[in-house]
């Protein structure tokens, strides 16, 4: 088994800074009419946690149209059905994985909460150990596939080295995990993927001592530990974002 990975190492972007959470009991999907109305009532404004800019983009638009088909009952009620099987089987999962492997990514004793980073680095390090070899500054810049019946086979996969070279590799079995990278890569193949990119951010602050009191982030809703805007932002507005994230801390 061989991993590509554009970056120097593993889990160094959406996972890099986040805490991770499988959480079995809430288990509903954004699709509601609840986020809806926060939704409208949010546009326009820049300290909201769910920052949403229309733009004319055709992606954009498709995935809003499809977001909205998924708010009635019945489809939000199959939604919350599937949310919580995939949950209850990753959190299964993974303390079968932790079991196994021993990994410690300091998670708490009452949920499924912990490093994310320092889980996928030791897990990555087992797989290294078990013969898996990782390929890293590699990035994959096009599929080549032949039409083969109803399903075009991947006959080859074009990337871009280490060592800036343009070189094809091939194997029996492909398997795509970009997130939001992964539907330009595959729409030549007619696989349409429902996928539209977050820009998530968290903070990291010094536990302060108790005060006999607690309070949850996810009560909170402007919070503190995070927010999400959707679309392609430029860095700049980012830096904004992390501003306001860090603001009155």
């Amino acid at each position: 088994m061989t991993v590509l990975e554009r970056q120097p190492g593993v889990a160094l972007e959406t996972n890099f800074a986040n805490g991770c959470r499988i959480f079995v009991s809430h288990s509903e999907p954004w699709a509601n009419p609840c986020t809806l109305i926060k939704v409208l009532k949010w546009l326009g404004q820049k300290d909201t946690p769910l920052l949403f800019r229309l733009r004319p983009e055709f992606l954009q638009w498709k995935w809003c149209l499809q977001f909205l088909s998924e708010y009635s009952p019945k489809w939000i009620s199959y939604n919350i059905r599937q949310i919580v099987s995939i949950a209850e089987y990753s959190r299964q999962t993974l303390r079968v994985v932790r079991a196994e492997t021993g990994i410690d990514y300091d998670f708490t004793a009452t949920d499924e909460y912990g490093d994310v980073y320092k889980f996928a680095y030791d897990l990555a390090s087992d797989a290294a150990e078990a013969g898996v070899q990782f390929q890293f500054n590699t990035t994959v810049t096009r599929l080549q596939f032949e039409a083969r019946g109803a399903r075009p086979q991947i006959t080859a996969v074009e990337v871009i080295d280490a060592s800036s070279r343009h070189r094809k590799l091939q194997a029996d079995v492909w398997v795509v995990a970009l997130g939001s990278f992964s539907a330009p890569l595959l729409t030549p193949l007619g696989i349409d993927l429902m996928i539209y990119p977050g820009i998530g951010y968290s903070g990291t602050y010094p536990i302060i001592p108790a005060t006999g009191r607690a309070e949850r982030v996810a009560d909170r809703w402007r919070p503190q530990a995070g927010g999400v805007p959707f679309g392609r932002s430029p860095m700049g507005c980012r830096h904004m974002r992390v501003e306001w994230l860090f603001s009155g801390t």
